[in-house]
């Protein structure tokens, strides 16, 4: 895996192709029926003897380029509609992957990259370890907030700056990241939890961030021991460890 392909999407430009080439093919196609129909409001009146090239020089010339162009915009708009099916073919491989709110990696993609790593595990021996990272806002009623999406990006770019391109970052909800570890050796599961806090950390002391509303962040993680045989209970797991663990108030004075 290399950093490309770690990087978010954002779904905006993922899409703007395919919808450019949509809306050119139906504009082509448009026109199209336009031309035809001048083509032959303009031919109709001439039948049944037809154009006459010797007799009706001018009038023939122009039905000829209004057929002409309507043949043309109707190749064309075939080549824009099948772009466009081409560029849906990839969005829909594309959703597969990406969680389209965000542009992360989405919970299908994670919960398979999950049931490969604990493949690996059980036929080699290797070891992985899952964290989930838990934010929430909390206003000023008391009442927890939800981030936003812009919020929840902005965040996950800060934590990829300091996790490696092996790493696997997902959204599972809008208030939970998931990191995908693998090899972990025990000596760098501290470093690897610091890590991720200290990004969110200097998301939310930049300008702006740290202001009015306190957050409130759990962080918990597990190591594949080798007896899970489920994704979803392994994260469920570690759902559990980040729900348990003591919640780091950053901003406003709250108690936790």
């Amino acid at each position: 895996m290399t950093a490309s392909d770690t990087e978010p999407i954002e779904p905006k430009q993922a899409t703007q192709a395919y919808l450019h080439d949509l809306k050119l093919g139906r504009l082509s196609r448009f026109a199209f029926v336009l031309f035809a129909g001048m083509f032959f409001a303009w031919a109709i009146p001439y039948l049944p003897r037809g154009l006459d090239p010797s007799a009706y020089a001018a009038p023939s010339a122009f039905a000829i380029m209004l057929a002409m162009a309507a043949v043309n915009l109707a190749i064309l708009s075939m080549v824009y509609f099948f772009r466009a099916s081409r560029r849906r073919d990839v969005l829909l491989a594309w959703g597969a992957m990406f969680d389209e709110a965000t542009g992360l990696h989405n919970r299908q993609y994670f919960v398979d990259r999950l049931d490969l790593e604990m493949a690996r595990a059980t036929v080699k021996g290797r070891s992985f370890r899952v964290f989930l990272l838990q934010a929430q806002r909390q206003g000023k009623d008391g009442k927890i907030e939800r981030l936003s999406r812009e919020e929840l990006v902005e965040m996950a770019a800060m934590m990829k700056e300091s996790l490696n391109a092996s790493e696997t970052i997902a959204s599972l909800r809008p208030d939970e990241i998931a990191v995908l570890v693998p090899g972990v050796a025990l000596a760098v599961v501290e470093p690897t939890d610091q890590r991720i806090l200290d990004a969110v950390k200097r998301f939310l002391g930049r300008a702006g961030s740290g202001a009015g509303p306190g957050w409130r962040l759990r962080l918990g993680s597990l190591t594949y021991d080798g007896e899970a045989s489920d994704p979803m209970k392994l994260i469920d797991a570690t759902r559990r460890l980040a729900s348990e663990a003591p919640a780091i108030v950053v901003g406003e004075d709250r108690a936790a």
